[in-house]
């Protein structure tokens, strides 16, 4: 499960060094390439833009962002309509500013959906928390609907279970919106280059933070804090009260879930670093992110990244370590 990457992979295009993954899709080789050439050994693709003309022959200043037909899926796709400011970077564009800005091999790289997301992936030193080992990638993320920035985060992965730890935003991601110009890839290119140092260096403090909260036994009040802040109720009004009741009882289910994942039942809840701490607390609230059933498979896997369940994790995270500073 490294990199926490799921069947919502385009096709077949996933590439990993050494090591394959729990989706056991795409290509894996004992070699390490660049991000372009990885991308071309699991199939680059061609997303372009094109303006929108209405019936009547009248030209719209929004444009669309289209991928071209492949083998394994003959369609052209749209990935969403834009206005005039925006500037799209492909994805053979996005692996060659890898290339040139960070000139790191790609540990991963793979498309999600219909190719409207490229993700790659970089090895950091692995680092110990109390002896629980834990892996840190950099991960790039290049999305191309036009609802959505370039990032860069750093995703610790805890070996003995695999859960990806995506910590608070201000400690792990970097946004970056495109703006429209001739300059955008210059921008783009130092942008990646000094965001990926920086996400170094914020690995770096992870790990501190992470041995803060391997270090820390909350009370009973402040596993409350924790469970809340991770899951809060939604509001209900009188135009949603069927959905407010059906949430409320998921979100009590979850609260009572994650405190059963750390009195014991969850994986690795033994360990020193784990076992009545607050870093074994997060990784409760990881591991239902990570695996807790759901009707949408791909979403699952893919929110555990960029959507829903990485900011549950993000808040965890947030919470519990500021509990640490009381």
């Amino acid at each position: 499960r490294r990199g926490k990457m799921s069947a919502s992979i385009f096709g077949n295009r996933f590439y990993s060094y050494r090591e394959a993954a729990w989706h056991k899709l795409g290509l894996v080789l004992q070699e390490k390439l660049t991000a372009t050439e990885a991308l071309e050994k699991v199939g680059a693709y061609n997303v372009y833009m094109e303006d929108i003309v209405t019936s009547s022959g009248m030209k719209l200043k929004e444009r669309a962002i289209l991928r071209s037909p492949t083998k394994d899926d003959p369609d052209t796709v749209s990935f969403g309509i834009v206005g005039p400011e925006y500037t799209l970077v492909t994805p053979v564009q996005v692996a060659d500013v890898w290339d040139k800005a960070v000139s790191q091999p790609v540990e991963t790289l793979g498309a999600l959906h219909k190719g409207e997301i490229l993700f790659m992936t970089t090895k950091l030193d692995n680092i110990q928390i109390r002896g629980d080992e834990v892996e840190q990638y950099v991960l790039v993320s290049s999305p191309m609907t036009g609802k959505q920035a370039a990032s860069v985060m750093v995703t610790p992965v805890r070996v003995v279970c695999q859960n990806t730890l995506i910590a608070g935003e201000s400690a792990a991601v970097e946004r970056y919106r495109i703006i429209h110009d001739r300059y955008v890839m210059d921008r783009l290119s130092n942008w990646l280059g000094a965001a990926y140092h920086r996400t170094i260096e914020k690995a770096h403090a992870l790990e501190e933070a992470f041995n803060i909260l391997a270090g820390y036994s909350p009370t009973q009040e402040q596993i409350e804090k924790v469970v809340v802040a991770t899951y809060p109720i939604p509001r209900a009004t009188q135009a949603n009260s069927e959905y407010f009741e059906n949430m409320r009882e998921k979100v009590l289910a979850r609260r009572e879930a994650v405190k059963d994942l750390w009195a014991g039942a969850g994986i690795g809840m033994d360990t020193k670093a784990t076992k009545g701490t607050l870093w074994g607390l997060y990784n409760s609230t990881v591991e239902l992110a990570d695996f807790r059933r759901t009707t949408k498979v791909d979403a699952a896997s893919y929110n555990a990244l960029f959507g829903d369940r990485a900011k549950e994790k993000a808040r965890a995270f947030e919470m519990a370590l500021s509990l640490t500073k009381n």
